[in-house]
């Protein structure tokens, strides 16, 4: 008896667990997307790492400004996760075959003669981001004006690099339309047939291989103000611009590489510095810094969803009265899905904390990050148009009539299923620790900052944010 209830209890335990697991995986699912927005590529606490012991000192033989050069690469690592988000069903292993339930039909993607096999495919998508480049930056005292006052402006020019794998596992190729499922994805035009007509894939494609775009990623404007400022500690407040100077989407790939944004930006912060110890050759320095930036709305080209059909935003569209003997083309129902919408009611939480040790010339630092994004809200920027579009049933042709009748239309494409939502990102939490190691020349007229440093940042959920490392290196300049 007593075996049995140890049994019971274990069996109980499983199924506990499993549920509890089920439970956790959906709470954190983030599927069926047709867009993405990653960790932005401005300046980050981490990499201005080094530079507190220079910032801070005056000189009343110089200019008290620095310049300084931040050179990093950061790399990404949970392409798989991200596969997930941008696959369907929470599974970036894809099946597309007929008569699928609840999951992708082949009949709509790829019309095929009846006389051939339906056209098949399984495959399986990963999403994998770097990103490199040169920080340029410039830091004032603005003492002149009132003692406090400070500014500093950053420019980052980078290399944005996106890397889709898209792995094969089986495939049936339709040898009559010269298409197969994946050509069709990427874009490439099969053979045309009377009444099978289908123009190629224009946007939201899925191109295996490697993406890459380059650019300046947004200009920052800062002014502060330390309300304390004694010598060996300060805490201030201060107030950012950033200008949009980033890459334009225009939405015809899938995981479509940018640099910057697109949106207007301002915030406010909150910092602070205090020497915890100093000796004749050791210091131990303390800081945090609380930043919280407020996202204005713009305008982007954003490929929206089909509410409850995944992929349904691949499936072959028509436009009702141009159906009919006139034998025209049906098209990707992402040809009107990719569109100009508003993207906004944003907000942006950074914070770090960390140690600076020193010892003569040389700088450790040490610290954490927290970033924090809200999920974004996307809106159409004009009115959709009701009854004008539909997906028809899979056995219709470009040379049928088209009509209103549940044998002809599979899916009206009106208002109430457009998903706003499959083309706004979610919440993005990440946490990071940082180290880096500084060498600066003090005893010199014009000192000089030789540093690099190192950071490993971890997603709360890796189906919405980056999970990935970066190095930097830096050279400053005190005038």
């Amino acid at each position: 008896m007593e075996q049995y209830c140890l049994g019971f209890e274990k069996k109980q335990m499983k199924v506990f667990l499993s549920l509890l697991c089920f439970f956790y995986c959906n709470i954190n699912a983030e599927t069926n997307k047709t867009h993405i927005t990653l960790q932005h590529q401005r300046p980050r606490r981490a990499m201005l790492a080094g530079h507190g012991d220079v910032w801070t000192m005056k000189s009343e033989d110089r200019l008290d400004g620095n310049l300084l050069a931040t050179g990093y690469f950061y790399n990404g690592l949970n392409g798989k996760n991200l596969g997930r988000t941008l696959g369907i069903n929470n599974n970036s292993t894809i099946t597309i075959e007929p008569n699928q339930q609840g999951s992708v039909d082949s009949q709509f993607l790829v019309r095929t003669p009846d006389d051939v096999p339906a056209s098949e495919a399984m495959f399986d998508l990963s999403y994998f981001s770097k990103h490199a480049g040169v920080m340029f930056s410039w830091f004032q005292h603005l003492d002149g004006i009132e003692e406090g006052f400070h500014s500093a402006f950053h420019m980052p020019v980078i290399v944005s690099h996106h890397q889709i794998k898209l792995d094969v596992i089986r495939e049936v190729f339709d040898e009559n339309a010269k298409s197969s499922i994946t050509d069709f994805l990427a874009g490439k035009d099969g053979k045309r047939m009377t009444g099978n007509l289908a123009e190629p894939l224009a946007f939201g494609k899925i191109i295996k291989g490697h993406h890459i775009v380059h650019g300046i990623a947004d200009i920052e404007f800062l002014l502060g103000y330390n309300f304390l400022y004694d010598s060996p500690h300060y805490l201030g407040c201060d107030f950012t611009v950033i200008v949009p100077t980033g890459t334009k989407k225009t939405g015809s790939k899938l995981f479509e590489p940018s640099v910057g944004t697109r949106h207007y930006t301002v915030g406010i912060g909150l910092n602070g510095h205090g020497q915890v110890f100093r000796g004749r050759r050791h210091r131990l320095n303390a800081y945090f810094d609380a930043n919280l930036y407020f996202v204005m709305k713009a305008f982007e080209k954003r490929m929206l969803g089909i509410k409850d059909v995944p992929f349904g935003h691949y499936y072959l569209a028509a436009k009702r009265e141009g159906s009919g003997a006139t034998d025209t083309a049906f098209f990707p129902a992402a040809h009107i899905l990719t569109r100009d919408v508003k993207v906004g009611s944003l907000y942006i939480f950074e914070g770090a904390s960390g140690f600076a040790y020193g010892y003569r010339n040389f700088t450790f630092d040490f610290g954490y990050q927290l970033y924090h994004k809200a999920k974004e809200r996307v809106s159409l920027k004009d009115d959709w148009i009701d009854h004008e579009f539909v997906i028809p049933q899979p056995d219709k042709k470009t040379d049928d009539v088209i009509g209103s009748t549940v044998a002809d239309v599979f899916l009206p494409l009106n208002k109430d299923v457009i998903d706003c939502d499959a083309a706004a990102s979610p919440e993005q939490l990440t946490h990071s620790i940082y180290v880096c190691l500084s060498h600066t020349c003090f005893d010199v007229d014009y000192p000089l900052t030789l540093a690099g440093g190192a950071l490993y940042e971890h997603a709360h959920n890796p189906q919405t944010a980056l999970t990935g490392y970066q190095i930097f290196f830096k050279a400053g300049l005190s005038f």
